[in-house]
């Protein structure tokens, strides 16, 4: 995947990668899109990946449950940005122990990409891919 591929919205917004990304974020940034990154190898439990996700955006409100994260994902009014990139480090981890947490955090991605989309500002999650062995 090239860094080139998340600068249009697209309905191929959610992106795996094996290792890091190709390319200069650097050039993302350059055009306004705001770059977040959030390592899920630690995530045990659906909490832990709330805090991460509020933490990473800066949720001024959020009422940490699947339909608050679908709401402020269509927000973001408080991020001046031309696109979102979200980096999700570690993620073999979060598939290989919580696949269903994974997929509702696909699913909300996918419903705030279409808003995103219909106002022409690219919104991508890029999952990052890495070795398996030792999840536990």
């Amino acid at each position: 995947m090239r860094t080139e591929d998340l600068r249009t919205p697209s309905w191929t917004c959610v992106h795996f990668v094996d290792g890091q990304i190709q390319g200069d974020l650097a050039n993302l940034a350059e055009t306004r899109t705001e770059i977040l990154t959030i390592d899920v190898r630690m995530v045990r439990e659906r909490e832990d990946l709330f805090d991460l996700l509020q933490s990473a955006f800066r949720f001024p409100y959020f009422g940490r449950n699947w339909d608050a994260l679908d709401d402020v994902l269509r927000d973001l009014s408080w991020i001046e940005a031309r696109g979102f990139v979200l980096i999700v480090d570690g993620a073999e981890t979060l598939w290989a122990r919580l696949p269903l947490m994974a997929g509702a955090l696909v699913e909300s991605w996918l419903l705030s990409a279409d808003y995103w989309a219909a106002r022409d500002i690219p919104f991508h999650l890029v999952f990052q891919l890495g070795n398996v062995d030792g999840v536990s």
